[in-house]
């Protein structure tokens, strides 16, 4: 020192004191972002912990209405079998073979007595398979007529592979005497499974009873010993009735993964979803790895320009003293001892610092600028809302549009300016959203119109600017909830019409199930309402009625074709079982699928039963007229042959006697033959008569041209002695039998050549015209006529209208042409003619 001076040094060079302020000034920032890196993981992990247990719970819904339905299915089938009774093995295979046609959510239909042996089955089983010591057999066979059974996980000993059972006793007379077993489709109900939104890499386990898996999604094959690798506590709580989520590390990959697990309501299973916590924590990291390498780009820049500027001053500071001091003392100074470069390139180190400080704000403020637009530009109405205080934080643009309030006036009013529940509902509502309890809402909300409109709000919490608030997505559902009140309407009206009908009405959806019916179908069954849902209506049927019922209504559903059948129901007042016409109709949606089906049941029971009488009363008829004309044909033939030998007698008598006779004898021997002949024309009569029926040939076509020619030619020799002139038109081809419809011809035109006119010719004309679908054949001729009253009396046999002495004939020939129409499904009658007889 010179002059004496003395000078204390100081402890802390420049360089320690800029990298102590420069710690000092980060360690608190990497702390807050390292406290506030945790909480969002924790929060995240909380987060996936809500949507795995909703995913679990989903999941168990889908499986019991799996179950369910299955069971359903099973009833239809027992009671197919209890009214049908358990018959051969070939009828069962089939019936099961069909109703896994039916359900394919079923694998295989198994029937199983109560010793465990099976009786019947879907599938080729080997004969000597047991089922006695399953566990499900017991249970079922203690289950009741209406009860079934899920089993746990089983080796089926048909394949050897994992499988579950649904088991349904079948009761006869009160016992049980058989047990149905269904064998559960698992990939059917993976259809299902994948379905529910879920996380990404996120797996989804089914546990029995025992812990065991059943199903898992993704798919990965175990074997039995590993299904039953994740018994622990928790889960035995689960199958115990409880929920829980935690961290557990998988038995098969030693992963760290949360976990939630729901039990399966009334079946005492359990759903586990779990995603890998690496999973979460790395879309957790992933999210703060750009704010991290920001401020680690910017603590080493610091770091850089602490120590590089440090030195610079020191080095400027040193010389500046050199400087000051060599000008106290007059001495030179040392040339190039200044280093402005460095404070130059400090400048420019901090000047880069900046910089990237400022693109991380950038990327900061542009991700929350792509938050704002989806927020801002959403077309559906948002809102933002404190949940501690009810009050809207902010409201997109389609809020403002849809509310009709400014978003300056929204963002400083209440929801109870809104919604139209009282403040403490709506807080309470609030809070289950920001628990996660509920996600979705209906609400009636006020516009500033003051027009009620029905909404459906999703809310869930979200962290903003280190605020915990609520998100809400509100979508207006008025023309929805108002499609729906007329549904509901339009379902009134169907159930009020539908209970004023006399029929019984009833519905069932695509698959069959019948789920609704009106008030006169359980007044006539006797049954409260809900108990004759699904196949339970079939109880109801006649046994005799039930399996062809059962194949119709099958088929039906099948191809989608009307359903309509006679079958008969048990009346619950007496006990009687009373004919019904069942008819159905498929309800189809715009695209042609069914979405229902709306059938009625037609009391028939009074028609039946004279339908019966008359078929009763037809087939007596018929026996009759069948013994009649076999006694008339054998009668008439019969009876033939005495007659000639009496006329054959009376001919010898006159001839070798009738000298000797006198005149009152030989009289007496001609009014004998002549009796005799006549007799024997009334017999050749009633024999032509009976031939109709007992000769007559199947239908073929008949040329009525053809017939009338042969007829003529029978005819040719009384034509020509009455001088008689037949004429007639084109006449058509009929099915017929030729034979007869010559007779037919030739018995009309002898009968109008026989009763032709006093004076003259007979003239007769014959045409034929359509009529009435059928063809009308007209015989006019110009004879003596038949008065009105006696039109109805020439068909009937024997009957005449004048005596033998002025008429010949027996008085059979009308009568054989309308029994040969009536065999012919026509019908005959009589008309004026236009030539002035009969027509």
């Amino acid at each position: 020192m010179k002059n004496g001076t003395s000078i204390t040094t100081a402890r802390w060079t420049l360089r320690g004191v800029l990298l102590v302020l420069l710690v000092a000034a980060v360690l608190p920032s990497l702390a807050i972002q390292a406290v506030l890196a945790h909480h969002w993981l924790m929060d995240r992990r909380q987060e996936q912990a809500y949507a795995n247990m909703e995913v679990a719970r989903a999941v168990g819904v889908i499986f019991a209405n799996h179950a369910a339905d299955i069971a359903r299915a099973e009833a239809g089938l027992t009671e197919a079998i209890r009214y049908t009774g358990i018959g051969s093995k070939t009828e069962l295979d089939a019936l099961l073979t069909r109703q896994v046609e039916t359900y394919p959510a079923v694998t295989d239909f198994l029937l199983v007595d109560p010793d465990g042996t099976v009786i019947a089955s879907s599938s080729r089983v080997p004969p000597d398979i047991q089922v006695s010591d399953r566990p499900y057999l017991a249970e079922a066979l203690r289950a009741g007529p209406d009860g079934w059974v899920l089993s746990d996980l089983v080796i089926s000993r048909v394949d050897n592979r994992p499988a579950v059972i649904i088991a349904k006793p079948v009761y006869l007379d009160g016992r049980p005497v058989a047990v149905l077993l269904a064998t559960l489709d698992l990939n059917r109900l993976r259809e299902d499974v994948v379905t529910v939104q879920r996380a990404q890499n996120s797996s989804i386990l089914l546990f029995d009873r025992n812990g065991n898996i059943v199903f898992r999604d993704p798919h990965v094959d175990l074997t039995y010993e590993q299904r039953s690798m994740y018994m622990g506590e928790q889960l035995a709580a689960s199958l115990a009735g409880e929920e829980s989520s935690e961290v557990v590390v998988s038995p098969l990959s030693g992963e760290e993964r949360l976990v939630a697990r729901a039990p399966v309501k009334g079946l005492g299973w359990v759903v586990g979803v779990g995603v890998g916590t690496k999973d979460i924590d790395q879309r957790v990291w992933s999210t703060i790895k750009g704010a991290l390498l920001v401020n680690a780009a910017i603590i080493a820049g610091c770091a850089a320009v602490v120590l590089v500027g440090a030195r610079a001053v020191r080095r400027d500071a040193a010389s500046l003293a050199g400087h000051m001091e060599a000008a106290a003392y007059n001495q030179p100074l040392a040339p190039g001892t200044m280093h402005t470069r460095d404070f130059e390139k400090l400048a420019v180190a901090f000047t880069r610092s900046i910089e990237r400080r400022e693109q991380a704000e950038a990327a900061l403020r542009e991700s929350e600028a792509r938050y704002s637009s989806l927020f801002h530009n959403n077309h559906v109405a948002m809102l933002l809302i404190d949940p501690a205080s009810g009050m809207i934080v902010d409201a997109n643009p389609a809020a403002v549009e849809f509310y009709g309030y400014s978003r300056e006036q929204l963002c400083s009013m209440p929801m109870t300016r809104i919604n139209t529940l009282d403040k403490a509902e709506i807080l309470g509502r609030m809070e289950s959203a920001s628990r996660q309890d509920e996600h979705s809402f209906r609400f009636q909300h006020r516009l500033s119109s003051g027009e009620i409109r029905q909404v459906l709000v999703y809310s869930g919490p979200i962290h903003i600017e280190g605020r915990q608030l609520l998100y809400s997505i509100v979508h207006d559902i008025s023309d929805q909830v108002r499609a729906e009140q007329a549904l509901r309407d339009s379902e009134i009206r169907f159930r009020t019409v539908a209970d004023t009908m006399p029929q019984l009405v009833w519905a069932a959806r695509p698959d069959g199930y019948h789920e609704y019916f009106n008030k006169q179908w359980y007044e006539f069954t006797g049954r409260r309402e809900g108990e004759t849902d699904g196949e339970m209506w079939m109880r109801l049927l006649h046994p005799d009625d039930y399996r062809r019922t059962l194949e119709r209504w099958t088929y039906s559903l099948r191809t989608g074709e009307p359903y309509e059948i006679e079958y008969r129901f048990r009346r619950a007042s007496d006990g009687q079982y009373r004919w019904f016409l069942g008819r159905a109709l498929p309800v189809r949606e715009s695209d042609g699928r069914i979405k229902m089906w709306l059938g009625t049941c037609t009391e028939i029971h009074e028609q039946v039963e004279q339908r019966a009488r008359l078929a009763e009363v037809t087939e007596e008829l018929r026996r009759s007229n069948e013994d009649l004309q076999q006694f008339a044909y054998v009668a008439s033939h019969d009876l033939r042959e005495p007659l000639r030998m009496v006329s054959g007698f009376m001919g010898l008598l006159k001839d070798r006697y009738g000298p000797e006779l006198n005149d009152e004898a030989r009289e007496f021997v001609t009014f004998a033959a002549e009796g005799a002949a006549r007799m024997d024309e009334l017999l050749a009569g009633l024999l032509e008569y009976s031939r109709v029926s007992t000769r007559g040939k199947a239908p073929s076509p008949v040329g009525m041209g053809e017939a009338l020619q042969r007829a003529l030619a029978n005819l040719r020799r009384t034509i020509d002695e009455t001088g008689a002139a037949v004429s007639a038109g084109e006449l058509p081809t009929v099915l017929g039998d030729l034979t007869q419809m010559t007779q037919l011809l030739q018995n009309l035109i002898a009968n109008a050549i026989r009763f032709g006119p006093r004076d003259g010719a007979p003239r007769i004309e014959i045409a034929a015209a359509p009529k009435d679908g059928m063809i009308a054949f007209r015989v006019s001729d110009n004879g003596i006529g038949i008065p009105p009253e006696h039109r109805d009396r020439v068909f009937v046999m024997f009957q005449r209208l004048h005596t033998r002495a002025q008429y010949e004939g027996t008085g059979i020939g009308l009568a054989v042409c309308k029994k040969i129409v009536e065999r012919h499904g026509g019908q005959i009658w009589v008309e004026d003619s236009p030539l002035g007889g009969t027509t």
